[in-house]
């Protein structure tokens, strides 16, 4: 990937820390156009809202006045209540043919962890976060929850992803089946409970450093602070 990308993605979390509300409601009225323009086509809408940002942004009050209401349901037929204040996922869950969905490398656990991320009507996937030192711990915990784990693994385009993963932590151990993350990133329509295999992207310039938060792409046990993670190919 280009610094374009980079520098893009980093120009919406600045606009979002400087202020977080009006970037809530203006990415409202961005989806709300991609909405009608879905239903016109017959198609549904899958929406990430962070991106590859995983501030937990989308869990802010959005007040939403009547005429902005009227206006986004006249306009766009998206169904938003100008009662109160709420996330703007719980907004957008009121309409039909719309998900929201993300991945996260957040707990499983806590105010803004992966439950508390499903509770505000999103899809979560769980990060795995090889270079943390709690890896396979986070990993077997966001299994256990029913979570999805998507995995970025060192293979080349075009190379065929690991069947099985093994995740191991202490006394214990988790085989899990997987899925070509590459193939779509419609995550929502995976199964619970399985690995996403997420072919290594950086960016161009990216160090050394980057190398960390993938797996090598091999059968042998790859020890991690916490445990170990093994793949297996079969067929």
């Amino acid at each position: 990937m280009g610094t374009v990308v980079a520098a893009a993605r980093g120009r919406r979390t600045l606009a979002m820390l400087s202020k977080p509300e009006a970037y809530a409601r203006a990415v409202l009225w961005s989806v709300a156009r991609h909405y009608a323009a879905a239903r016109l086509a017959g198609e549904t809408l899958a929406v990430r809202l962070r991106g590859t940002d995983d501030t937990p942004w989308h869990r802010l009050p959005v007040h939403i006045t009547s005429g902005e209401a009227l206006s986004l349901r006249e306009r766009y037929g998206l169904d938003v209540s100008p009662q109160g204040a709420a996330p703007i996922t719980e907004r957008l869950a009121a309409n039909s043919g719309l998900t929201a969905y993300e991945y996260s490398k957040a707990p499983t656990g806590g105010p803004l962890g992966l439950i508390a991320q499903r509770a505000v009507a999103v899809d979560v996937t769980a990060s795995f976060a090889a270079d943390r030192p709690t890896a396979c711990r986070d990993g077997l915990s966001a299994l256990r929850e029913g979570f999805r784990l998507a995995i970025p693994v060192a293979i080349k385009k075009g190379a065929p992803i690991p069947s099985r993963v093994t995740i191991s932590a202490g006394s214990e151990s988790v085989t899990v089946p997987t899925v070509d993350g590459d193939q779509t990133d419609h995550r929502y329509l995976d199964p619970h409970g399985v690995a996403v295999i997420l072919r290594t992207k950086l960016s161009r310039g990216a160090g050394p450093v980057a190398d960390l938060f993938s797996l090598r792409g091999h059968e042998r046990p790859q020890r991690l602070a916490d445990g170990a993670v093994s793949l297996a190919w079969f067929g």
